[in-house]
């Protein structure tokens, strides 16, 4: 093992005594991470949540673990055995929203849990706009940096909810109601805004935000 004699930190970010010009070490800037509590959750092609088709950006508490895999194939030969890819397996996610008496987010989705499954009439895939199709077009995690701008957000696809569960109701608590919905989808994207890595390529989202 060859040892090297000096290390990467020392040598590639801190700052060199000849350079007293230089104030901030690179790793104090190099370094910088993106908040796990600075998102927004947007909804597209979701009737029921937006009928105009605008989209539309509602306040959620928290959004849990994103997972996108592939299961494994296993091939035994004799004593060896390896591993080729196989199908494609999305995990389920479950966003748990804030229940706004204003904005009548729970009303929402509520109604596009209808669209997939509605427990009054026993419907399943009905939509009261005359629709056929029960997935919306796309759900995107947003998220922000220390201005409230979008710098990126991860992209699911083909998206319907799968199940509502509504917090619980308890005297000696003093919580706001929560309603939290469980999503499942197709696909998934992670992808970052252009303009943020330095090209001016225009906003990361298509068209405006509008934020209930």
């Amino acid at each position: 093992m060859v040892i090297p004699t000096e290390s990467i930190l020392a040598e590639q970010y801190r700052t060199p005594l000849n350079t007293p010009d230089k104030i901030i070490p690179e790793i104090s800037t190099d370094l910088e991470s993106v908040r796990a509590y600075q998102f927004e959750v947007n909804f597209r092609g979701f009737p029921a949540l937006n009928a105009d088709g605008r989209g539309l950006t509602v306040a959620a508490k928290r959004v849990g673990a994103i997972s996108y895999g592939v299961e494994s194939i296993t091939l035994d030969r004799l004593n060896d055995r390896v591993y080729y890819p196989g199908k494609a397996t999305p995990e389920p996610i479950e966003i748990e929203f804030d229940n706004l008496l204003l904005k009548n987010t729970t009303e929402k989705l509520w109604q596009t849990f209808k669209e997939v499954y509605s427990p009054v009439t026993g419907k399943m895939g009905f939509r009261a706009q005359n629709g056929l199709r029960y997935k919306g077009d796309k759900m995107t995690i947003i998220e922000l940096n220390n201005d409230n701008v979008p710098i990126g957000g991860i992209e699911l696809f083909g998206v319907y909810p799968e199940k509502v569960s509504f917090s619980e109701k308890n005297y000696s608590t003093s919580e706001f109601s929560t309603v939290a919905v469980t999503f499942r989808y197709d696909f998934l994207n992670f992808s970052r805004r252009p303009s943020y890595q330095g090209a001016n390529t225009g906003n990361w989202v298509n068209g405006t935000r509008p934020v209930e």
